[in-house]
């Protein structure tokens, strides 16, 4: 078995708050062909999906690549028993953040939202309170009594895009965005808890492999918009599409310092 095949065989959800918030998914192996990385880039990739847990009921952010279907729905079926309930907020209209919503309808009951049209999978789209009924920034997806994810403005999009904050466990979910954390090995691409600073230089190619409009930035308005999205909320648990989840104050200060950083640079031409 290859390196590649049993990190997708072995792979377990990551339990990153007991009893309420973990990571599924798991890593790829980075080859050149994966566009939203930059293709000097090799070792391997995360492919996440992010569940919530609360009061019997379950919130699931993303649900992965399909290349990672078969590991992300056996660590589901440890957490959350086949035909439960389930809420799925999809981030992105993207394959690599809805690769596996069909298999999610033929096993439970899902109840899905943002950015995908589940009337596909022959389900009803949720309809949120907001004045069109759509996911959007300042709605909140009550999963409990102490336990609200609240829609936030998306510092860095390229198509329609939904970012998520969660009060209780102060994780921000951000979708296409803060992707820059690989690994050498699978395990090592899934959690990043150093509190050791990426290098600027990369985290700016990760950036452009996928936000190629950034080379153009000319105007502060995004990492303004960014630095005013941490500053008004405490970030423990930064919780990308894919890339390794950055967990843990410390680690996610050094990273949302590189991110800004290289954000300035093109803002400043340095990266030309």
């Amino acid at each position: 078995m290859t390196t590649a095949a049993a990190g997708l065989a072995l792979a377990e959800a990551i339990e990153l708050v007991p009893g309420r918030l973990h990571t599924l998914g798991a890593a790829v192996e980075l080859d050149g062909r994966i566009s939203w990385v930059p293709p000097a880039v090799r070792g391997y990739q995360a492919s996440n999906a992010h569940l919530l847990l609360e009061d019997g009921r379950a919130l699931l952010v993303e649900t992965g690549a399909a290349a990672v279907g078969p590991a992300l729905l056996r660590q589901l079926v440890g957490l959350l028993p086949p035909g439960s309930p389930l809420t799925v907020i999809v981030s992105r209209p993207e394959f690599d953040c809805s690769g596996n919503v069909a298999e999610l309808a033929r096993r439970y009951q899902v109840f899905g939202g943002g950015a995908y049209d589940f009337t596909r999978e022959g389900l009803t789209n949720l309809r949120f309170a907001s004045r069109g009924g759509q996911l959007e920034p300042g709605v909140a997806i009550e999963l409990g009594p102490q336990r609200r994810v609240v829609a936030v403005p998306p510092a860095l999009r390229m198509l329609l895009t939904h970012w998520l904050y969660d009060e209780a466990t102060r994780s921000l979910f951000t979708a296409d965005a803060f992707t820059h954390v690989y690994g050498r090995t699978p395990a090592e691409a899934r959690l990043e808890r150093r509190p050791q600073a990426p290098d600027v230089e990369a985290v700016a190619a990760s950036l452009l492999a996928k936000f190629w409009w950034l080379r153009h930035l000319r105007s502060p308005h995004v990492g303004d918009a960014l630095e005013r999205l941490f500053q008004t909320h405490e970030v423990h648990t930064i919780a990308p599409s894919n890339g390794a989840v950055i967990h843990g104050r410390p680690a996610v200060a050094a990273h949302v310092a590189a991110v800004l950083a290289a954000i300035r640079g093109f803002e400043s031409r340095r990266w030309e």
